[in-house]
């Protein structure tokens, strides 16, 4: 059985929940994947680190598609996998 969690905090690009990503990367056993309030290549690193690379992560409106600074295309050539 394949289980996926998912927490939705949207920030409007105001960062991420820091608290947040420690406990679900400690607690949680499924994979998760965090999506709300990332602003920047910072944010992304900072979930990393925090979530010890077990929280997946969406971006949304912070994207430059959106009209967002982050650019799709650095993300892109980044987290392909």
């Amino acid at each position: 059985e394949f289980l996926i969690h998912a927490v939705d905090v949207e920030g409007c690009r105001c960062g991420i929940e820091a608290d947040l990503i420690k406990i679900l990367s400690q607690y949680s056993e499924i994979l998760t994947t965090y999506a709300g309030g990332i602003a920047s290549m910072d944010d992304i690193d900072l979930l990393n680190r925090l979530g010890h690379a077990k929280i997946d992560f969406t971006v949304g409106s912070a994207l430059n598609l959106f009209g967002g600074s982050l650019s799709y295309e650095t993300l892109a050539r980044t987290y392909r996998s």
